[in-house]
């Protein structure tokens, strides 16, 4: 299973840090990693903990404010 998620996250590796790179991220594989460790968390913490208003949005502007101006 390690195997198959390290795969999985390498292909979206490959197909996203070139469009995080676009938005004008210095280290796009670093940022890629910060973004998706922010969504998975959220996620993580919607599952144990739902909430009814849940709307990530605000989050990852936050975050993709603070890796593009780095």
């Amino acid at each position: 299973l390690q195997q198959q998620i390290a795969d999985a996250q390498q292909r979206l590796t490959t197909w996203a840090a070139p469009l995080i790179a676009a938005l004008g991220s210095a280290d796009p594989a670093k940022h890629l990693r910060l973004l998706l460790s922010l969504i998975d968390g959220m996620l993580a913490n919607q599952l144990a903990n739902p909430a009814p208003d849940f709307d990530p949005g605000a989050a990852i502007a936050v975050m993709l404010r603070g890796i593009l101006t780095q």
